[in-house]
């Protein structure tokens, strides 16, 4: 009976076989699975706009003060609206929505492939979360996530407020109906049939908003609540 050496090659070989099957060297698949070098320049820009944090300018023009020296030390709305109220919470809600959503709208008309895509939904997130310019140190990348989403995917992203709102009805607590909600983002996208892609930012997506939120999360752990964070 012959043997069969096991070479280095070998599990590349089945991996390469299983992936032709898949169809992911068709010609659909590479053009999911890949993105041009000049989806470079959309994924910088995504940072890029992402870096230009609503919150901080909002409180540091109006107040003269650095937003993240209190609260929840966070850009985001929620810590701004401690500052300025319900029209400075609308308002940086609103601001961190558009940079997501503009950021999405430059690189589909600039022709990102969907590898791409995904990338500058990350980056923009990313760029709220780490902007360059305030020591990264910024924001949780909810209202910039849920905006890129709107473009990248809207029926993906009315399935998610559809399932927060409930949520939030009961508790009245946005970042709990948030921290419930964001680990079923990619299993919709699974279940919605979205290419690999898209699956994969979305898992990545998910990851990262519930590491920012991991301060909320402990509080609910120990059943304080999400204390408002």
């Amino acid at each position: 009976m012959a043997t069969v050496r096991a070479t280095p090659f070998a599990g590349a070989k089945a991996f390469v076989g299983v992936m032709r099957e898949g169809g992911f060297f068709t010609e659909k698949g590479l053009r999911v699975m890949s993105f041009l070098p000049a989806d470079t320049l959309y994924i910088v820009t995504g940072y890029a706009l992402g870096c230009l944090t609503t919150g901080y300018y909002l409180v540091r023009f109006l107040l003269g003060d650095d937003v993240r020296a209190s609260g929840s030390r966070s850009v985001g709305a929620t810590n701004v609206g401690r500052r300025l109220g319900r029209k400075g919470f609308l308002l940086t809600f609103a601001g961190d929505l558009a940079k997501g959503a503009l950021a999405l709208l430059l690189a589909e008309w600039g022709g990102c492939r969907e590898a791409g895509l995904a990338l500058v939904l990350l980056a923009v997130v990313s760029g709220h979360i780490w902007p360059a310019q305030l020591r990264f140190k910024g924001g949780k990348g909810v209202a910039t996530a849920l905006g890129g989403l709107i473009v990248y995917d809207p029926v993906l992203t009315l399935i998610i407020v559809a399932a927060c709102l409930p949520i939030y009805l009961v508790s009245k607590d946005r970042d709990l109906s948030g921290i419930v909600v964001f680990p079923l983002v990619p299993v919709a996208a699974l279940l919605l049939g979205r290419p690999f892609a898209t699956i994969a930012s979305c898992f990545a997506l998910a990851l990262l908003l519930l590491w920012t939120h991991r301060d909320n999360l402990a509080a609910l752990c120990r059943g304080g609540g999400t204390g408002g964070r």
